[in-house]
């Protein structure tokens, strides 16, 4: 069974606009966030899909309620944001020479102050992400949406999609994200569209 999976990065918010570093903080949508996904959705960027899971936050929830018109969403345990830590709320400019920062940019060090370790986090998104292609196969759904962070986007394009150099570099907007194909017998995942 193929199953297509749209990944999608949630809306912006008014950190977000503000270049700030938002992981674990739950924000609303800012409404120039809220435009952007309605003037996307008008231009067919998102598929029509047959089920719909959005990561716990706010902003996840209202983006996927915003492009597939309040439609229910089944909740996604396990796809968290990223933590940031000491930095969480700030810009690039409050950080930029921090050596913390820079050693982490550099991945000499794998947190920054104040954050928990990237790899539970990292590995419970994918773990999340399986058990919701399983639930797809055994519930016979052939096209899902999920509505999340871009850590947990590209966590699962780094880790499970072939070739995986080929991610390393991807740039996933707000509101913007990924189609996949997921062939479950051959265990294969690949990117169709980045949109």
């Amino acid at each position: 069974m193929e199953i297509g999976i749209t990944l999608i990065r949630n809306g912006m918010t008014k950190a977000g606009r503000e270049g700030r570093y938002i992981g674990i903080t739950d924000e609303s949508l800012c409404d120039e966030g809220i435009q952007h996904l309605e003037a996307k959705k008008q231009a067919g960027c998102y598929p029509e899909v047959k089920r719909l899971y959005a990561s716990g936050t706010v902003r996840c929830i209202d983006t996927a309620k915003l492009l597939y018109d309040g439609r229910f969403v089944v909740l996604a345990k396990g796809l968290s944001p990223y933590d940031y830590g000491d930095i969480e709320g700030k810009t690039y400019d409050d950080i930029q020479h921090a050596q913390s920062f820079a050693d982490w940019t550099l991945g000499k060090e794998d947190r920054l102050p104040g954050a928990d370790s990237p790899y539970p986090a990292k590995y419970a998104a994918i773990a999340a992400f399986e058990r919701i292609m399983l639930e797809c196969s055994e519930k016979n759904v052939n096209s899902v949406a999920i509505v999340t962070y871009r850590s947990v986007i590209l966590s699962i394009l780094r880790e499970r999609c072939t070739p995986q150099w080929a991610y390393n570099h991807i740039v996933v907007g707000y509101g913007g994200g990924v189609t996949l194909a997921c062939d479950i017998c051959a265990k294969s995942l690949y990117v169709e569209n980045i949109f």
